[in-house]
């Protein structure tokens, strides 16, 4: 299963889903996703929707939401000698920027790097300060008539960098906030392996989560109102740098390699939180606790106010470097977390 899981992964993180531009990817994640499932379909919010029934009519209905969207660029400005202008889609991490290889998603792609201004160039107050987003531009080497007529403004751009194995089962790519979560969820399903399900099973793979308010699980849980639903999604993992435990961020960090995480905020629904704490132990599932007491960063805290309510629950991965394109995670952690969902799923254990 480890090595289903990196190979799933890396076609994922190969597949474009800048935030608001989820279509580009579509032919490939319905290819890969689609024979897992009993029907698929898309909504009018650009959600992509995987079903597995059970079978019963009107059973209760689990919710698997996994947001599809990563952290791009769009293109601003076209300029001369091959140049554009570019804004940020999502939080991006400016200082990793300069010298980024990247794909602009025009008629037909192509491929560029941001620019870099050599240190040399630069005065001493300049060079310990971030770029200015501004002043960066991204370098195609086509000439302007051609990139007006095959990528102009409104362009999306993603980073262009290939998924890498580390030592100790750690995988580095762009994009693997959310599609490190997709993998647990791919996985979890294959895990079922043709059992009688007790419930039938929506894997939601939600959009514009990174552009904040939560667009597509707002509106997916709108359409579907499952009986619970698991949100799953990244979270931070600790690094040397990180805050100390005194301070208010430390609470928000895991480690990386020690398994899927579990929130525990007021968010999250009482019953459900402590039902996948219950059979992560039962079924010596690596996991860890991770406090979030008031709102949790994920869709769970839209999810829970949709219509009269949904139960939600929070499972995350461990991920160092966020909002980067050389974010990393350890396939273990995948694993563990898809082992927890497959084993919920399979007690059928919803509120009804």
């Amino acid at each position: 299963m480890i090595g289903y899981i990196k190979e799933l992964l890396a076609k994922l993180c190969a597949t474009p889903t800048v935030s608001g531009y989820e279509g580009l990817g579509a032919d490939g994640l319905i290819a890969l996703l689609a024979p897992e499932f009993d029907e698929h379909r898309r909504t009018a919010a650009g959600n992509y929707l995987f079903f597995k029934r059970c079978g019963r009519k009107s059973a209760p209905l689990i919710l698997v939401d996994t947001h599809i969207d990563e952290i791009g660029m769009m293109v601003t400005k076209v300029c001369e000698d091959g140049f554009l202008k570019f804004a940020p889609i999502g939080g991006i991490d400016t200082r990793i920027l300069s010298g980024a290889d990247v794909t602009v998603y025009g008629k037909e792609r192509v491929r560029g790097v941001i620019t870099a201004r050599a240190p040399h160039l630069m005065s001493r107050e300049e060079a310990v300060m971030n770029p200015d987003i501004d002043k960066l531009y991204i370098d195609t080497g086509k000439d302007r008539e051609w990139l007006e007529e095959n990528a102009g403004i409104g362009t999306a751009v993603g980073f262009e960098y290939p998924t890498t194995e580390l030592l100790n089962g750690r995988i580095a790519s762009h994009g693997l906030d959310n599609k490190a979560c997709i993998a647990a969820a791919l996985a979890a399903v294959k895990m079922l392996d043709g059992e009688k399900l007790a419930c039938d099973i929506a894997l939601m793979l939600s959009v514009r989560e990174e552009l904040g308010g939560a667009m597509g699980a707002l509106t997916g849980g709108f359409e579907l109102m499952p009986n619970v639903a698991l949100v799953l999604d990244v979270n931070f993992a600790f690094m040397p740098e990180n805050p100390g435990a005194d301070t208010a961020m430390y609470r928000k960090t895991v480690e990386l390699g020690e398994g899927t995480a579990i929130s525990l905020s007021a968010v999250t629904d009482r019953k459900l939180t402590r039902e996948l704490l219950r059979i992560a132990d039962e079924e010596g599932i690596s996991h860890q606790t991770i406090v979030e007491a008031g709102a949790t960063g994920t869709n769970a805290d839209r999810l829970a106010l949709v219509k009269e309510g949904i139960p939600v629950a929070v499972v995350s991965v461990p991920l160092h470097n966020m909002h980067t394109y050389s974010e990393v995670v350890s396939a273990d952690d995948i694993y563990e977390t898809a082992r927890l969902i497959c084993a919920y799923v399979k007690r059928g254990a919803v509120h009804e």
